[in-house]
């Protein structure tokens, strides 16, 4: 199978591809973005799509990577005005993060690794150091 026909999404993986991943160690990716206003030509869904896009590509460079659902939320606070935002705090934030992230060890898979491409989660969600 060329790399570029393997399923990368987690999200449309049944159970025994998952196992099958479980047991190589397998680095799932976490695409997190934001719904905010980017202005008149782009949609607020920018964030979300870029990372989307960019953990896909990723992901397809390697047979043991995979990319989970996304979090589309993010710390958009400062966007609220210009409409369309979807903001959540700091604290929730981390939360969620973290609640994902423990879900997908304990479900046998090596590595959990949020991924944002956003400047604003940047520095709230990252990779735990080890």
């Amino acid at each position: 199978m060329s790399p570029d026909a393997r399923e990368v999404q987690l999200r449309r993986l049944a159970q025994p591809e998952l196992a099958s991943y479980a047991d190589n160690d397998a680095t799932v990716l976490i695409p997190v973005g934001a719904i905010e206003q980017h202005g008149p030509h782009l949609p607020v869904e920018m964030d979300v799509y870029a990372a989307e896009q960019v953990s896909a590509a990723a992901a397809r460079e390697f047979d043991d990577v995979l990319v989970a659902p996304s979090i589309p939320w993010g710390l958009s606070h400062a966007h609220i005005d210009l409409g369309g935002t979807i903001s959540i705090g700091p604290t929730t934030m981390l939360a969620l993060a973290a609640d994902v992230t423990e879900t997908l060890l304990r479900s046998r898979l090596g590595q959990a690794v949020p991924r944002t491409t956003t400047g604003q989660g940047s520095t709230t969600v990252r990779p735990a150091p080890e």
